[in-house]
């Protein structure tokens, strides 16, 4: 049997005297919920969509998967669709990813065991988590929570809106900052962006980085394929010495700072890290120029410009 849907588009309230009101239930603009229960978590979820109020692109609607669905919802679905008033900003479906409950508090507790790796026994006698309530379902099934939301939540929001299979953002606070890095570590795949706001990294003794390292060797390796893929393969030898099919040829890259700062570590000879840009301050709009030459049997490049906006006008130039 489909789950149930409830649409919530009207706020439920009434005037039967000046000074008495029901509160409002209404999640959001155009807000669907649908309540199911999880097979892979074997528990009872709710989710919050919310929809464009207007006709989806041929490819699709972007889709913003957010953790703690009951605690953010609302902001998040308010802060998409006032940045969609800008032309150059995709409007996005929002999914509130939560639990069948009006309880913050409730909302908090069962929200723990979702959002957390097993808890090291050596931390579970600490001082800290003593006095912490004991959550009553336990910690450690990030795992299962993320394939649920593979496995069980895309599904059923692409049977009720056209999505965009290559647009899918996972967003979350705190617990749910430390999911999303640990879903950028380990299920790069399953997402195309990733925003971790103030993740708790201390859970578990700071555990979330240990998958770190991995995942830069991943990015390397991936930028090594992106210059492959364009004739471009760097010598086996300390300097970085590039073999070139083509040297003649340009290439243009547009991407956001991060990525741009990786791939000009790479071409420098730098040991190239997914946050490259506190290394490279690129700003917003600029162009950042690398030139090839001759070296030995193969080619160097040397930077000669990084963020350059000399050509926007000063008033539209990022800090």
């Amino acid at each position: 049997m489909s789950p149930p849907i409830h649409l919530l588009t009207t706020q439920e309230h009434t005037m039967a005297t000046p000074t008495t009101a029901v509160p409002s239930r209404e999640m959001a603009l155009n807000a669907q919920q649908i309540d199911f229960r999880s097979d892979i978590r074997q528990r009872d979820y709710r989710l919050m969509v919310s929809i464009p109020n207007k006709p989806a692109p041929k490819e699709g609607y972007p889709v913003v998967y957010l953790i703690d669905g009951n605690l953010h919802f609302g902001i998040a679905v308010d802060t998409m669709r006032i940045q969609a008033c800008w032309p150059d900003t995709r409007d996005a479906v929002i999914v509130g990813i939560g639990y069948p409950t009006d309880r913050v508090a409730d909302a908090l507790t069962l929200r723990m065991d979702d959002l957390t790796t097993p808890l090291q026994e050596s931390l579970a006698n600490t001082p800290w988590y003593r006095k912490m309530p004991p959550p009553p379902n336990g910690y450690g099934k990030m795992d299962d929570y993320l394939r649920m939301i593979d496995e069980e939540v895309k599904p059923r929001v692409a049977e009720i809106v056209s999505v965009d299979m290559s647009d899918q953002t996972l967003m979350g606070h705190s617990l749910g900052g430390l999911t999303t890095l640990h879903a950028l570590f380990r299920r790069t795949s399953s997402f195309q962006h990733f925003v971790a706001i103030a993740p708790s990294i201390w859970y578990n003794n700071r555990e979330v980085l240990d998958h770190e390292a991995n995942f830069v060797e991943r990015v390397r390796a991936g930028a090594t394929e992106f210059w492959a893929s364009r004739g471009m393969y760097r010598s086996k030898q300390t300097l970085p010495i590039w073999h070139l099919d083509r040297p003649e040829l340009r290439i243009a890259v547009v991407a956001h700072a991060g990525t741009n700062g990786v791939l000009l570590c790479q071409l420098l000879g730098l040991d190239p890290v997914p946050w490259e840009w506190d290394r490279f301050v690129i700003q917003h709009a600029s162009v950042s120029r690398l030139h090839s030459f001759e070296l030995g049997d193969g080619h160097s490049f040397s930077l000669t410009r990084l963020s350059d906006t000399e050509f926007m006008p000063v008033a539209d130039r990022s800090v």
